[in-house]
C-alpha cells in the first residue's frame, strides 16, 4: 500500500510542477542546455574520431 501513496504524491507533485508555468520554462531551459551540450560533445567526439582515423590512415600509407 506504501506504493500507492508515493504514487500519489508523485502525481500531486507532478500535478503542481505542470501548473507552475515559471518551473517549466526553467525545466524547459535546463533540458535544451543539456541537449545542446551534448551535441557539442558529441561533435567533438566524432571529429576526434574521424581525425585518429585520418592519422591512423596517413601511417599506413608511409607518409
Amino acid at each position: 500500500m506504501r506504493q500507492d501513496s508515493d504514487d500519489t504524491a508523485l502525481a500531486e507533485r507532478v500535478r503542481a510542477f505542470k501548473s507552475d508555468p515559471e518551473k517549466v520554462r526553467e525545466a524547459t531551459e535546463f533540458v535544451d542546455q543539456l541537449i545542446q551540450q551534448a551535441k557539442k560533445e558529441a561533435e567533438l567526439k566524432q571529429k576526434e574520431k574521424d581525425r585518429s582515423k585520418f592519422d591512423a590512415q596517413d601511417q599506413g600509407s608511409g607518409k
